[in-house]
């Protein structure tokens, strides 16, 4: 995926009271302060007639600090 898309929806199951760690790689394009948006959202999943409607939804934003690392070169 190109520098600076979005990252492809995650489709996972959670049981109820349960929870689950999903890893996604940041590769930052530019200095400074970057916001990091991450969105879940819940569907009733099952044959029940609301099968497929949204339940609900959370989202955390996050900043992180990109700085230059230098790095020594010796010839």
């Amino acid at each position: 995926m190109p520098a600076g898309q979005k990252s492809p929806i995650v489709s996972l199951s959670v049981k109820v009271n349960d929870a689950v760690s999903v890893s996604f790689p940041i590769v930052p394009i530019k200095l400074g302060k970057v916001s990091i948006k991450v969105i879940a959202t819940a569907e009733i999943v099952g044959e029940d007639w609301m099968a497929g409607q949204a339940m609900g939804s959370d989202a955390v934003v996050r900043s992180i600090l990109v700085v230059v690392r230098l790095v020594e070169f010796s010839p």
